[in-house]
């Protein structure tokens, strides 16, 4: 309690950077044009730095922090074309894994993969429109368990 009340200033606001005392040199160059120093140099000295959070901010720093952290897990480039098999004495499917990926970083894609997209989206759109409008629609059945697997498939694709 005494905490917060040392974070709050004469207007009743909160800090969590307190009020900073520092001092600074400013040194100015006369000349226009500046190439062997700098034309503004500044030296400053911060004798004390206080940052003050609260459970809430500290807890949205982490998760921020989190959040915009790379991500260090190593994840196959397009597992859905990736070989279950091993590299060894299955060079062709793997050559083909890559030349898929390749393919669809570059935006290129073969006859084959317009095809299969073809289907998915005939067949996804039939069992979504019996998913969305069955209950309004006597002549549309609803989605049995098989068809409701297969509907969550495609879309999580």
């Amino acid at each position: 309690l005494q905490r917060m009340d040392s974070l709050k200033s004469a207007e009743g606001r909160e800090h969590v950077l307190s009020p900073l005392s520092f001092q600074a040199k400013l040194r100015q160059s006369d000349l226009d044009h500046c190439v062997d120093f700098p034309k503004y140099l500044i030296h400053s000295k911060l004798s004390s730095l206080s940052i003050q959070l609260t459970r809430p901010q500290l807890e949205l720093g982490h998760r921020l922090a989190l959040a915009v952290a790379p991500n260090t897990e190593v994840r196959p480039l397009f597992p859905e074309y990736r070989p279950l098999e091993p590299i060894s004495g299955n060079a062709k499917q793997w050559w083909r894994y890559a030349v898929r990926c390749i393919g669809r970083l570059n935006r290129h894609r073969s006859w084959i993969e317009f095809f299969i997209a073809f289907q998915k989206r005939k067949t996804y759109l039939e069992l979504y429109k019996r998913d969305a409008h069955a209950e309004g629609a006597q002549w549309l059945t609803k989605l049995k368990a098989p068809e409701r697997e297969e509907l969550e498939k495609i879309e999580g694709d």
